[in-house]
This record gives C-alpha cells, structure tokens and sequence, in this order.
C-alpha cells in the first residue's frame, strides 16, 4: 500500500497512539477505526456522505454489529455518569434512521477536523476507554453535533485487544476521571457508582 504511512508509537497507549495518525494526517476528515473492526462495503462512503450535508456535524459514527445483532448505534448518558450502546442486542435491521446520539463511539468513527482544531485532541490521560465520550462531550460543549449513520456498517469485535477484566476496572477507573474533569463538584457522590472500587465486607 503505497499510500499507507506507518508510524512507531513506542508508548502502549490507545489515545496516544491515535493522536500520534492525526497528527501527521492532512484531510479535512479524519477516521479513527479499531484493529478489531471490518467494514462493509459502503461504510465509509456513508459516514462521508452524511457529515458534508451539514457543517455543524462534528463526527458521524457507524452502526456496530456483531453477527446480525447491533452492538451500538451510538452511545447513552445512563445515570449516575455511565455510558450505554444504544439499540444493544437489538436486530441489525433495526435503528435505521440517521439521528443525532448524546456521544459516538470511537470504535468506527469519523470527525470533521476543524472541529477537533477546536475542541483539541484525545485525552490520554484515559489510555483507552471512555475517551470517545470525552472528545463527544467537549464537541458538543462548542456546539458540534454527533450523529449516527446506519448506512455505514462495521462489524466490531468487541475487547479484543484486551480481557474483560482489564476493560471493566479501565471503564470503572475513567468513568470517575470523565466526572472529575466535566462535573467535578459531582465526583463525590459519583465515587460508589456500581462498587468496583469500594470492599465489601
């Protein structure tokens, strides 16, 4: 692939390593793709298509699925400063409409670059997991929208880049890092959430 650039990130750091690919990319649109992705045919075509009708779009994000069922059509604030999969283990024929969703998922995802020219890059301090939600949190802080595309399909190998273990203690642990740095006088009562942290006796 002549026009692939392969760069060496020497820090096992998810964040880092995306920062390091927009950072030497030149197009006005950039897409982040996991490793344990495969995309269908007209999924980037879709995401295109979709973010240039409207120039306050900040990311448009794909339909996830896993065999015939979805996975995600973009992400839920839950209570308490928890996230969820929106249409989760719903049929794929399902969620068919384009909509504007509270957070993208960074696992299929395209933003528009002058909008992250605004809002900044990745936080690495989140290493991987969550970070997704706070780049959508500061977009839509500034007033860009996310939408979801179904017309763009992916299928997502969900974790496998990693155990269940270690994806469960990163979302607990950035999940409290996403309250400190957006509702910081909220951390105090957010700190029990689902008792990862906390010992029961």
């Amino acid at each position: 692939y002549k026009k692939t650039t392969v760069l060496v990130n020497k820090v096992n750091n998810y964040c880092k390593a995306c920062n390091l690919g927009i950072s030497k990319s030149k197009g006005d649109y950039i897409v982040l793709l996991n490793n344990d992705v495969v995309v269908g045919k007209r999924w980037l075509i879709e995401l295109v298509k979709v973010i240039k009708r409207n120039k306050s779009i900040g990311a448009v994000t794909s339909k996830l699925l896993d065999g015939d069922t979805i996975q995600n059509a973009g992400l839920l604030t839950m209570p308490n400063f928890y996230w969820d999969e929106r249409g989760a283990g719903k049929k794929a024929r399902e969620y068919n409409s384009i909509a504007e969703v509270d957070a993208v998922s960074g696992a299929s995802v395209l933003y528009r670059r002058s909008a992250l020219d605004q809002v900044g890059l990745l936080d690495e301090d989140f290493v991987m997991f969550d970070e997704d939600v706070d780049l959508s949190l500061r977009l839509k802080k500034h007033g860009w929208k996310l939408v979801y595309v179904p017309g763009s399909v992916a299928y997502h190998k969900k974790h496998g880049s990693c155990n269940e273990r270690f994806a469960r203690e990163a979302i607990e642990r950035n999940r409290l890092l996403l309250v400190a740095k957006h509702y910081p006088s909220k951390l105090p009562s957010a700190l029990i959430g689902k008792d990862y942290f906390t010992v029961k006796k």
